[in-house]
């Protein structure tokens, strides 16, 4: 329930009084938390990155403007550029492994999507 309402943005004091009065985790935990789904993602990327599994990546830019409610000529808003990368295992039922590993069969294809049929 903690981690629920952090990630949609309940400000610290109100988390310190649900956690006084025992209805969730406190901030420090949910951070704890935070931090180890995070480091088990890594892991579980980078065992399947070295599996020889097939696997695709996905990279996404994410832009978070941070504003200031008192803005002064020192003091004005900004914004974080952050990259996102997932790493998602292709289950391997039905797909000629060699074939779709080869990068020569792949490149023959490019542009070629324009005559696809459905």
């Amino acid at each position: 329930m903690g981690l629920f309402l952090k990630i949609n943005g309940m400000s610290s004091c109100v988390m310190a009084v649900l956690s006084n009065a025992s209805i969730c985790i406190s901030s420090r935990t949910v951070e704890r938390l935070k931090k180890h789904i995070s480091d088990d993602a890594i892991d579980y990327a980078v065992k399947l990155v070295a599996s020889g599994h097939l696997f695709t990546t996905i990279f996404d830019n994410i832009n978070i403007y941070l504003r200031k409610f008192q803005q002064q000529v020192t003091n004005q808003n900004s914004m974080i550029h952050a990259t996102n990368c997932a790493v998602i295992a292709i289950d391997e039922d039905g797909i000629d492994i060699t074939k779709a590993e080869n990068l020569g069969i792949k490149l023959k294809l490019r542009g070629k999507q324009v005559n696809a049929t459905y």
